[in-house]
């Protein structure tokens, strides 16, 4: 077993834990501000945020988990029909084109980021720093990394050993 089977294997259930916890987070806030805007006529300012920051941690999240079991959006139809031996070039190429387009979002995220403006900026109604979700780009998007890393060597290992890369 490779040591990026082990990392991307320990990741993803670390990754399941966290939407665990944010998806209810996320229910409960969005409940709490429907019932109190609409039943009792008196909006709670916080539900919002909450709830938008908890989703938009949660869809990063959720996006990196589809690259690790491979359930991300794909258009397969030129694939599925060409040869193994292009296909699997096609694939371990579209995979390493995938890792260096989430490494260079993983970098201008930081960079982004690390920009003063933004350190100092909290947000209007709970006061959380905005650093907070706006780290949720460069987290989800270096979780992303480690699954392509994994995945790019795996099919190449598969490639190698002339089985056909899913």
């Amino acid at each position: 077993m490779s040591l990026f089977k082990i990392v991307s294997d320990s990741l993803f259930k670390l990754e399941k834990v966290i939407v665990i916890i944010l998806l209810p987070i996320l229910l409960f806030s969005l409940f709490a501000d429907v019932l109190f805007r609409y039943a009792l006529n008196s909006p709670l300012l916080w539900a919002q945020e909450i709830s938008l920051f908890t989703f938009i941690f949660a869809s990063f999240i959720g996006a990196s988990m589809s690259v690790k079991v491979k359930e991300a959006v794909a258009v397969t139809i030129l694939v599925d029909r060409i040869p193994v031996s292009l296909r699997n070039i096609l694939i371990i190429t579209g995979l390493l084109t995938s890792l260096l387009f989430t490494l260079l979002l993983v970098y201008l995220s930081i960079k982004w980021i690390s920009n003063p403006t933004i350190l100092y900026q909290k947000s209007v109604t709970t006061q959380i720093p905005m650093i907070i979700p706006y780290l949720s780009i460069p987290i989800g998007m270096f979780f992303m990394v480690i699954h392509f890393v994994h995945l790019f060597m795996d099919s190449l290992r598969q490639a190698k050993e002339k089985k056909v890369i899913e």
